[in-house]
């Protein structure tokens, strides 16, 4: 079951060697680890049994214990959702009874071989057989004799260049030459052979398999049936040897570096875009998962180019999913294009599946790097930095037809490991389906994307930062603030729902400390309600610290309630403080107070 492999990567806290006898609502943090690690034991008896009861008891046990942890949601840290795991296990059961039961078939008649030490086994050819894909993803068999092999030597080093490109986004699955020679030894290959043996995801073993197919190896799917092999065991063997030859070579060239000077040739000559990576990458880290509405594709040109423009492929990769196959094709080639831009709907879903491998990936190395994010893992590995990763599809309403796997996770984790989608719709918000996925998209337009990606402000941009903030309303003052904040140095900074806010309108992180931050945009000095509110406000989102800020100043009651209940109180004075050192200008007193 690949949507098991792992169902709740875990919950944070602070100090949490300290917390596990705190009880929450009778449930302690050891408790919830226990249930925690209990679901991934099942999860893995469910991937790998041949045995029906076995499966059915670890699958119900599964549901109960998410339906239990999915009552504290809101209250324990967890990174995921124990709810939408349960709505995902639900939705795809049907589809993991039918690959049990292709498991218990295949048990039966293979339980008797060796799967990972299989004996090498070679298909008799008069000749030996040469390989190649043709440009429409067909196999091409040319037999050739001994004597052409050396001077053909040169041509087919270049196809396997092109092939190790087209086969998978970031070079081939580890398992790949294990896989290879598994299948070809056992003449036959499908997916379900392939998960079982090397104790893997559904998903990572259909990624594989596809890289066996564009390679050559493997023949195309015929519905349920084993895939045919195509080459023999020397023939893979001299496959891997002229990959691993064009790689190294590549290396030493230094294809996979591309210089500064390359990159500004490249977007000069192609798109007349003259390049700015002074501040490289640093407008990324206010990105957030965003959907746009009702777009030309005239703006969406315009904020691939600005992303061009602004950060460097070491700062930023793009993957481009195109449904009309014309309007991105132009960026194929581009130094930041991560791979060639998609058109093929059907390879939709496994862009996706790989977004939620890079982001496990990326959780683990931070873990073992004893980091919290993306920025702080790239500050501490200085030599070996992650780019984030930006996901731009040119129309939302085919892209969410073809996926099955469930964007929520990835969508929550974005902040923290760097990889984000924007979509595009040429229909109108209400016309699309979001369903869940549309409560984690921001909404905006092309123009505001635009600004917020831009590292030399627009003469707008400017004037909307530095106008007088006494007149600005509520939620102008709030987006105010949070953008000084961010100016500040302040990471994680998020503006809260206008309804349910609990008394807190700006969440924000700096030096490992949290903030829960209450905004008064308000013509009167600030009573103590604001602070009571925000004292609750801080409980509720479990933050270190509450503040009160606001364009004016505090009664004398409002600031001795502060002290007593520890709150922060940001007036004006330290508002115009934090605009200077944003370098924004101050903003004049109307009235001088």
């Amino acid at each position: 079951m690949a949507f098991i492999k792992k169902f709740i990567d875990g919950f944070k806290t602070k100090n949490q060697e300290q917390n596990y006898n705190i009880l929450h609502k009778n449930l302690s943090i050891l408790e919830v680890e226990k249930k925690l690690k209990r679901s991934n034991e099942l999860a893995n008896i469910a991937n790998k049994t041949t045995d029906r009861d076995e499966f059915y008891r670890s699958i119900n046990e599964i549901k109960d214990i998410l339906r239990e942890l999915s009552k504290y949601e809101g209250e324990l840290p967890f990174i995921g959702s124990p709810s939408a795991d349960l709505r995902n296990l639900e939705r795809m059961e049907k589809s993991q009874i039918e690959l049990l039961e292709k498991r218990i078939e295949e048990s039966q008649e293979e339980q008797e071989k060796n799967y990972l030490y299989p004996k090498t086994k070679s298909c008799a050819y008069d000749e030996p057989t040469i390989f190649t894909l043709k440009e429409n993803g067909n196999i091409e068999e040319n037999i050739i004799s001994e004597k052409d092999r050396e001077t053909d030597n040169t041509s087919r080093k270049e196809t396997i260049c092109i092939k190790r490109k087209n086969i998978v986004i970031d070079g081939l699955d580890p398992y790949f030459v294990e896989a290879g020679m598994f299948v070809i030894d056992k003449e036959k290959a499908s997916i379900g052979m392939i998960q079982r043996v090397f104790k893997i995801g559904f998903n990572r073993a259909a990624r594989i398999m596809d890289q066996l197919a564009q390679a050559g190896v493997v023949g195309e799917e015929e519905g349920t049936k084993p895939r045919k092999i195509l080459m023999s065991m020397d023939m893979f063997t001299q496959y891997i040897e002229e990959y691993e030859e064009c790689q190294s070579t590549q290396k030493e060239s230094g294809i996979e570096e591309v210089s500064p000077v390359d990159v500004a040739w490249c977007l000069k000559d192609r798109f007349n875009i003259d390049i700015e990576y002074l501040n490289d990458g640093k407008a990324l880290k206010n990105l957030r998962n965003i959907i746009i509405p009702s777009e030309t594709d005239e703006k969406q040109i315009e904020i691939i180019n600005t992303l061009l423009k602004f950060n460097s492929p070491k700062a930023m990769n793009l993957i481009l999913i195109d449904d009309s196959i014309i309007n991105y094709s132009i960026y194929n080639g581009v130094p930041q294009l991560l791979i060639p831009v998609i058109t093929d709907k059907n390879k939709i879903d496994s862009i996706v599946d790989w977004c939620c491998a890079e982001m496990r990936e990326r959780i683990n190395k931070f873990v073992d790097n004893r980091v919290k994010n993306i920025d702080s893992f790239n500050e501490k590995t200085a030599e070996n930095t992650l780019p984030r990763i930006i996901c731009i599809v040119n129309e939302a309403n085919e892209f969410l037809k073809y996926i099955s796997t469930p964007l929520e996770r990835l969508f929550m984790n974005s902040n923290i490991v760097g990889i984000y989608f924007i979509l595009f719709s040429r229909f109108s918000l209400k016309s699309l389906s979001l369903g869940i996925t549309g409560e984690l998209l921001e909404v905006s337009t092309a123009d505001k994307l635009k600004i917020l990606l831009s590292q030399n402000e627009s003469a707008n941009y400017k004037q909307s930062m530095t106008r007088n903030f006494d007149d600005m309303d509520g939620h102008q003052f709030e987006h105010f603030c949070a953008d000084i904040l961010r100016k500040n140095g302040f990471e994680n900074v998020e503006v809260t729902q206008g309804s349910g806010d609990h008394g807190i309108d700006i969440l924000a992180e700096k030096d490992d400390i949290t903030y829960a931050i209450q905004c008064k945009r308000y013509d009167k000095p600030i009573g103590n309600d604001a602070v009571q509110q925000a004292i609750a406000g801080k409980g509720f989102y479990h933050r270190d610290i509450a503040v009160v800020m606001t364009n004016r100043n505090f009664t004398p009651q409002a600031i001795e309630e502060a002290k007593a209940l520890g709150v922060k109180l940001w007036d004006r004075d330290r508002l115009n403080e934090m605009i200077g050192r944003g370098k924004i200008a101050p903003v004049k007193d109307k009235d001088g107070d």
